[in-house]
């Protein structure tokens, strides 16, 4: 959630969201076909795409070494490469580009405070910096998060993302300290598209501090 202020440099594609499917069609939901639909109809408005075209592009083939071969859903971050380039062919997108940026705050040296990532302050603003690069060139970002923003520490241990979602808008949010009349504070700000309505406007801070947001694959059409 973000407090309302002075806005200023907005940018936003303003994508639809494609909602989550009742039933889902796997077990632990399908905001990962949910969010590239969104994000190949925003692209090609003129292709009439559907959830099933986008989830079959999912659909991955391992090939052993003795010549046996299986299937399996790519809905793991190392395996979208594979599952945007079978986009690319299987639906016919002869200009579809994506490139991953590799944009990582990185921690400082620990201190007593597990409820953080320990990050510098700094690399908030660089990393929605870029963000904002992506999107002004064109692009969608496609990136995995923990849906609930649980922070990073969950049951004794690191906690993981579990989410995909999209950012299709950047903001700076000049917001009142109220402990300190006369003052303010700039909040950088995304704009996230969500399969299951948790989307909206998020801080900089809270995307990467509570729903772990990290590296992105930014979706391009190249004409």
């Amino acid at each position: 959630m973000t407090k309302e202020g002075k806005i200023s440099e907005l940018f936003c594609h303003n994508i639809e969201p494609f909602p989550q499917p009742i039933p889902t069609k796997s077990e632990g939901g399908d905001c990962f076909a949910c969010a590239m639909l969104a994000a190949l109809r925003w692209l090609y408005p003129e292709r009439d795409l559907t959830f099933d075209e986008i989830w079959d592009t999912y659909v991955l083939t391992q090939e052993n070494e003795d010549g046996t071969s299986f299937e399996y859903m790519g809905n793991s971050w190392g395996s979208y490469p594979r599952v945007l380039e079978n986009a690319k062919q299987k639906l016919s997108l002869s200009d579809f580009v994506w490139r991953r940026n590799q944009c990582y705050p990185t921690f400082k040296s620990w201190g007593n405070d597990v409820a953080n990532w320990n990050r510098d302050n700094s690399q908030y603003g660089k990393y929605w910096e870029k963000m904002q690069d992506d999107l002004h060139n064109g692009g969608v970002i496609f990136v995995s998060i923990n849906m609930d923003g649980e922070g990073p520490w969950k049951n004794g241990r690191w906690n993981e993302t579990d989410h995909v979602v999209l950012v299709d808008g950047v903001r700076t949010n000049t917001v009142p300290i109220p402990a300190v009349p006369g003052a303010s504070r700039i909040e950088w700000e995304v704009h996230v598209v969500c399969s299951r309505d948790k989307g909206g406007w998020k801080t900089i801070h809270d995307f990467l501090d509570l729903h772990g947001a990290g590296s992105w694959h930014v979706l391009e059409r190249h004409g």
